[in-house]
């Protein structure tokens, strides 16, 4: 669930889910995201529905670290030799931009108004706005038909969550990371029946480059979860600002449930996520 700026996530649906249930085996095709609130830590302003269905996921990022129910992922830009049509990472390899197939219309169905959603210019998906807000209630079943298209027509269906927030963090106004120790995270109201993501972006990079640092998490939602020492102390230092054109630093927590089925090209999957995203501090 890495998720770059402006952009469908550039992994697999499961990739940015260290210890979290994967879809049934074989091809995966793709993943829609309907965002309640926030907690992705992107730049696009929740509430919003995006994803698509690449033909090559990239893998712009490689792991540096994994502690617990957490990972820091890394990504070192490099100049490829000849040059490259999309992201060249280190030593020299060329990451070629994705490319992506229509699954036709998207109907989503339980949210505060009914949404159609076509595909972009690319065929990925993204709405840019005007949705209601708070997106959907608690208790709604969000449903997602796809009308069909290079991808067959699919349905899927799952429960919505409630919108997660760190208390702590709230009354300070932003996250703060510490060398030294794990961080405690932690929330009422734990729903044994979703998970928690977690996404903190390093920033920095302009609009549409893979930031340079990720952390991320994902576990069971239990009322808490412990950011290892090891995976805090693996991050550069952060602060709140950002300069003109570049990407800031962010600290999103998402409760999400998820729903899957297969199709013609492999596993599709429906994500419905609430949360937060806070700027973040890391000294």
């Amino acid at each position: 669930m890495v998720v770059a700026c402006g952009g469908p996530a550039p992994g697999t649906p499961h990739d940015g889910d260290p210890g979290a249930p994967d879809a049934a085996g074989g091809a995966v095709a793709g993943e829609i995201t309907v965002l309640d609130g926030g907690g992705l830590g992107h730049n696009w302003r929740a509430p919003v529905v995006f994803g698509g269905f690449p033909t090559d996921p990239p893998a712009w990022h490689q792991e540096v670290v994994a502690a617990g129910a957490c990972r820091v992922l890394a990504y070192e830009p490099a100049f490829c030799d000849p040059p490259c049509d999309g992201v060249c990472t280190a030593p020299n390899t060329c990451r070629p931009w994705p490319t992506y197939r229509s699954a036709g219309t998207l109907t989503i169905g339980g949210l505060a108004a009914p949404l159609s959603v076509t595909p972009s210019f690319d065929a990925s998906y993204v709405t840019l706005g005007g949705l209601p807000d708070p997106l959907f209630d608690s208790d709604a079943t969000v449903t997602l038909d796809a009308a069909g298209d290079e991808i067959d027509a699919f349905s899927l269906s799952t429960q919505a969550v409630r919108r997660i927030a760190i208390p702590a963090f709230d009354a300070a106004g932003l996250a703060t990371m510490v060398d030294g120790a794990d961080l405690l995270l932690s929330w009422p109201s734990a729903d044994a029946a979703s998970r928690v993501h977690v996404l903190v972006h390093a920033g920095g990079a302009p609009h549409g480059i893979p930031a340079a640092s990720i952390l991320e998490c994902d576990a069971a939602d239990t009322g808490a979860l412990t950011i290892p020492r090891a995976a805090i102390e693996a991050m550069p230092q952060l602060g709140t600002g950002c300069a003109k054109g570049r990407d800031c630093a962010k600290f999103g927590i998402m409760r999400y449930r998820r729903a899957t089925t297969e199709t013609d090209l492999g596993t599709v999957t429906l994500t419905v996520g609430a949360g937060v995203d806070y700027p973040v501090v890391h000294d």
